[in-house]
């Protein structure tokens, strides 16, 4: 693991950033206070080859202790809080669907976009990561 340093201080830039120096062929998104299943990875692989897919993903599962935190996930988890999103409520087979949780992607993709636009990362706030998400078919992985 390596840290990269994000001097804008908001997300997009930082996964630019993050995708710019990553190595590998397959790139796996994880934020803070994300728990990963042990084959979560493993499971993604196996789904981008499987599927030729752009970018593949699991459900949003959610954690509550409280009255107010099982509130949250109550809304998090509703058409009416959180929108059409698939991976915030559903589970169920592997399937095509419009956006993905985090996510695991070929990061051959993902530079093939970010060169059909080059030069406007210096005002871009938006991530080639959300961009691939709108715009890429997707599958979602479940359990």
């Amino acid at each position: 693991m390596r840290v990269v340093e994000n001097p804008r201080h908001i997300r997009p830039a930082g996964l630019n950033a993050a995708i710019a120096a990553a190595s590998g062929e397959i790139i796996v998104r994880v934020d803070a206070r994300t728990k990963l299943a042990p084959d979560y990875v493993e499971r993604c692989v196996a789904a981008l080859e499987r599927s030729g897919a752009a970018i593949v993903g699991g459900q949003m599962r959610y954690e509550a202790h409280d009255a107010r935190q099982r509130g949250i996930v109550a809304a998090m988890t509703s058409r009416f809080g959180a929108g059409p999103a698939a991976f915030r409520r559903e589970g169920g087979e592997p399937r095509y669907v419009d956006t993905v949780y985090l996510g695991a992607f070929r990061a051959s993709t993902i530079r093939d976009m970010a060169a059909t636009t080059s030069g406007q990362e210096a005002t871009r706030t938006r991530s080639w990561l959300g961009e691939l998400n709108c715009s890429a078919g997707s599958i979602s992985i479940r359990r």
